[in-house]
């Protein structure tokens, strides 16, 4: 069975002309075998969220795979990061593949590149796994 994971919302930087940003979402294998997940990427709309990618990746055994998502698609948004994994890993309940993000500048005049923000696989939580909101009283 499937798990689903989540970055939440979090915002891109809008940054100025000379630079521009892309996101990055990187699935690492962590065993020998292929495994397939699928990404999806939401942004913040006015009547919620609205899907502007969605993708299903093949990693190869001990290999990475990266989902590039241009400064058009994400600058200045406030974007979600979703990815559905596979449990079949060889131990009980090990997740075969690890997600992370990074948000990436790269400088135009000569090429340089820095990582503004990087979201860990710590940092995905499972879909519906958030506290309650207390009840009025």
């Amino acid at each position: 069975m499937p798990v689903t994971l989540t970055t939440g919302m979090f915002p891109v930087a809008q940054l100025p002309a000379a630079q521009v940003v892309s996101v990055r979402v990187y699935l690492a294998n962590l065993e020998n075998v292929p495994h397939r997940a699928t990404i999806a990427v939401s942004r913040r709309s006015d009547g919620g969220k609205e899907l502007i990618r969605m993708e299903e990746v093949e990693v190869p055994g001990d290999d990475v795979r990266a989902l590039v998502l241009p400064s058009a698609e994400v600058e200045g948004q406030t974007i979600e990061v979703t990815v559905t994994l596979p449990t079949n890993g060889f131990g009980t309940g090990q997740l075969p593949l690890v997600p992370s993000v990074a948000v990436v500048s790269r400088f135009t005049g000569d090429d340089t590149t820095a990582i503004l923000q990087w979201i860990s696989s710590e940092g995905f939580v499972p879909v519906g796994e958030t506290a309650a909101a207390p009840v009025g009283v």
